[in-house]
């Protein structure tokens, strides 16, 4: 099933509605694209300035006001129900999810505008492969809801405990750098933030798979008793 494969009798509905999930996948992609450059700055790469990444979260917010925009137009002009009604909200939804994703992507490019700061090369390689795996949840996580399956979904929101772990590791590393090397707090406070907003994009991923079981139900999961994922 994909979302809104069904067509309306008013075709403009559907172009409406198809321009929705247009939007929704602008901006996913924008995010995608914002993750890679936020770890070729944090690599010290030379590619890419750490202030266009920030640059680029002003697009990313820019596209949830176009899609909240569009979203409140749609609902005042055609007033949907059933299907129609969560497909909006389902897209409202994820646009904030993906808004904060770009948030987290932001703050991690913020780091690098701080050029006395360097994260050790141990941690930052740990970091490195935290942030691949993230970046690999964040386009599986969009294939999902582009496809709406639920079982791609539940695929892909267990690869969140990876990210979990990896992030406990770094921050137990950097803690304990911290006692033996007090010179080296500054870098290794660095490489925590960093890790926690890597891993809290982990976190909006599997809200994204939670909406994807929201709009094929028709129920909240938290009014669900059973274990869905």
């Amino acid at each position: 099933m994909t979302l809104n494969e069904k067509q309306h009798i008013v075709r403009q509905y559907d172009k409406d509605l198809n321009h929705l999930l247009s939007l929704l996948l602008t901006m996913g992609s924008l995010v995608q694209n914002q993750l890679h450059d936020a770890l070729k700055v944090i690599r010290g790469s030379d590619e890419i300035n750490a202030r266009d990444v920030v640059a680029a979260d002003e697009q990313v917010n820019a596209l949830e006001v176009a899609v909240d925009e569009a979203c409140v137009t749609l609902i005042a002009r055609r007033q949907p129900l059933a299907d129609d009604l969560r497909f909006i909200i389902t897209i409202l939804k994820v646009a904030a999810e993906l808004e904060r994703i770009g948030d987290s992507v932001d703050k991690m490019s913020q780091t690098a505008l701080h050029d006395d700061i360097t994260i050790e090369k141990t941690l930052l390689d740990k970091i490195d492969v935290m942030a691949q795996d993230a970046i690999a949840m964040l386009h599986d996580t969009l294939r999902a809801f582009s496809s709406m399956s639920l079982d791609e979904a539940k695929s892909v929101y267990a690869r969140d405990i990876k990210i979990d772990e990896r992030y406990k590791e770094i921050t137990l590393d950097a803690k304990a750098g911290m006692k033996k090397r007090p010179e080296s707090v500054d870098s290794l406070l660095t490489a925590i933030l960093t890790a926690r907003a890597i891993e809290r994009i982990g976190d909006r991923c599997q809200n994204i798979c939670e909406f994807i079981y929201y709009y094929l139900k028709g129920k909240d999961i938290r009014d669900v008793a059973e274990t869905v994922f």
